[in-house]
């Protein structure tokens, strides 16, 4: 768990924002302003020289001395209360925070400081979430030394507590058996073929293209908007052809030359507009170069892209341009900045081959999207801890491709913190108008992958959802005509598990100490219910790799275990942003 640290509140501002001199917050922009309120609203502080008790912060005053009390319109709350106490403020200009949202009791910010040892209960700031990262990751070998040792220590004390009276706990870690699966090859431009098995499931493109290129059908094909201050446009523009390179030893062979921007970054929807005025045609893609820290920066564009143009988007940090602009060391980056734009142009980078589950495929068992057939992921997206105000998001998305490398997104707003998607039926009939060369006819069946369940919602989200799914498909196949029926296999994926592995035999771990990836456990952990497996697909980079925990709820077609373990083992090979398995199926992510 992450904590907060003691001390003055505009200290915690400066380090918050990475500014150097108090009287900067005295300038901030409409950005900076919105992260820092995002950080103290919530907050508990305490009054420096007052009672010590702590207080909630429900707002800030950015006018500082120039605010007024509601109650008393005659006071200049800084300049004149303080100084008639003798108090007079060092920093009179910066904000002060508010303790009711009447605002009826505001003290100036240098006279609080933050309560120590609170928790972080907000998403943290991505510089300190990749320290805590960082911190927290310990290989699998220390991971278990240190559990060994607890134990046998104060901290755990598990021998002396009341709690364990009649019950032992061994310090040795349980054994189960598990076994390697076979990687799926890949299959890249002009049918080349890559064996995964030597490099346990891992790849690069160096030397390869892609399997279904995208390429841009207009000259006015690409945007290049630089949101850095100060940096010369001639890098952008050797950053820019060099990845156009890339692209076309990659098979994008029409990449025509891009239009140039400069964005103001505490105002990022300007050169949007100016964008749209400018080219007379809607550009099909749109690069953005970005500060290293610029969260909002990336959501306004990212909003503009997908809400408002319809036109993809691909942003890159100033660390990514250093690295592209590297004499002879960036072109694995560009590489990889190269895949996500040609998937997001519509192409393929590269299809998996694992005998069985392409079999299942191609004989129309399942889940060949031209006969019908559809691989389906849902998840619903709940508001922070604390807010009560904000719906939850229910979302779904469908592979539109005989490869499942492709899948279409629907989304719908439904009650707060309710698990259950409501209106997952309408949705699915909104997804068979969407894709009607999708369904050209009724599929036989669907395989559904559910995210985001914990085990006590597991009867509430079967019985409501697997009844959604099995209406609207009956209705489909009274109005196409199918005497068939369509059966479904329900699947559920933990992303929690509180199993970690480390293998006995020393050769089976990669260089970091994890397993290699492909290890599934479908006995000894497993539940005595449910019909469950552990399966670690990934390669793991850093500190001891998670395995994902699948469900099956409900599996009216009878598909053998062997075959759903391969079909998920395959589905973590297509998601297109990695060159490597990824740690649960693609759809899931995609959700």
């Amino acid at each position: 768990a992450v904590r907060y640290r003691g001390g003055d509140v505009y200290s915690f501002g400066m380090n918050y924002l990475g500014l150097h001199d108090t009287k900067q917050l005295a300038t901030l922009g409409k950005i900076e302003k919105q992260k820092l309120r995002n950080a103290l609203v919530g907050l508990e502080v305490s009054i420096k020289g007052g009672n010590g008790r702590a207080r909630k912060v429900t707002e800030i005053i950015w006018e500082g001395s120039k605010f007024t009390f509601p109650l008393d319109k005659q006071a200049d709350f800084c300049q004149e209360h303080f100084n008639n106490k003798g108090d007079r403020l060092r920093y009179p200009n910066l904000f002060a925070l508010a303790f009711r949202r009447d605002k009826s009791n505001v003290i100036p910010g240098e006279k609080c400081d933050i309560v120590e040892g609170q928790f972080a209960k907000k998403i943290l700031h991505e510089q300190f979430a990749r320290e805590m990262i960082s911190f927290s990751a310990k290989k699998p070998n220390e991971r278990l030394q240190l559990i060994q040792q607890g134990m046998g220590t104060q901290f755990l004390n598990y021998r002396e507590s009341d709690f364990m009276a009649g019950i032992s706990v061994s310090q040795e870690p349980m054994i189960a058996d598990g076994r390697f699966l076979c990687p799926p090859q890949l299959r890249f431009g002009n049918q080349a073929i890559v064996d995964n098995r030597a490099t346990r499931g891992v790849w690069n493109y160096m030397r390869r293209t892609l399997y279904r290129p995208s390429n841009y059908n207009s000259p006015f094909g690409t945007v290049v908007i630089n949101y850095i201050p100060n940096v010369p446009t001639a890098d952008i523009k050797t950053f820019a052809a060099k990845l156009i390179d890339v692209c076309k030893s990659l098979g994008q062979i029409r990449c025509y030359d891009p239009g140039f921007f400069t964005g103001n970054p505490h105002s990022p929807n300007q050169v949007l507009q100016e964008i749209q005025r400018q080219v007379n045609h809607r550009p099909q893609f749109v690069l953005v170069i970005l500060p290293e820290s610029a969260e909002e920066i990336r959501r306004a564009v990212k909003y503009w892209g997908d809400s408002e143009c319809g036109v993809p988007t691909q942003c890159i940090r100033q660390s990514g341009l250093r690295k592209g602009l590297e004499q002879g060391g960036g072109d694995q980056y560009l590489r990889n900045v190269a895949l996500k734009i040609n998937v997001k142009m519509g192409g393929v980078n590269a299809i998996p081959i694992l005998p069985d589950v392409n079999s299942f495929l191609r004989d129309g068992a399942g889940l060949v999207m031209v006969a019908g057939k559809c691989s389906q992921r849902a998840d619903v997206t709940h508001p922070g801890a604390g807010v009560t105000n904000q719906p939850s998001y229910a979302s779904l998305v469908c592979s539109t491709d005989p490869w499942l490398t492709r899948y279409s997104t629907f989304y719908r707003v439904q009650h707060p913190r309710f698990e259950p998607i409501e209106d997952l039926k309408n949705m699915m009939k909104v997804l068979r108008c969407s894709l009607p060369h999708i369904f050209v006819r009724a599929p036989k069946h669907i395989i559904f992958y559910r995210d985001g369940v914990s085990e006590g919602e597991y009867d509430i989200v079967k019985q409501h959802e697997l009844k959604a799914i099995q209406d609207a498909f009956q209705e489909y196949c009274k109005e196409v005509g199918s005497v068939g029926k369509v059966e479904l296999v329900f699947i559920v994926v933990g992303k929690r598990s509180i199993f970690r592995f480390i293998s006995v035999d020393i050769r089976e771990r990669g260089g970091k100490g994890n397993l290699y990836g492909g290890v599934v456990v479908c006995s000894g952990i497993t539940s005595l219910q449910d019909n469950d497996f552990y399966l670690l697909s990934h390669p793991g980079l850093q500190g001891t790799s998670k395995p994902s925990h699948y469900i099956v709820l409900f599996n009216s077609a009878r598909m053998p275990q062997h075959l759903y373990v391969n079909l998920s083992y395959y589905l973590c090979f297509v998601f297109a942003r990695a060159t490597r398995a990824v740690s649960i199926p693609a759809p899931v992510y995609c959700a």
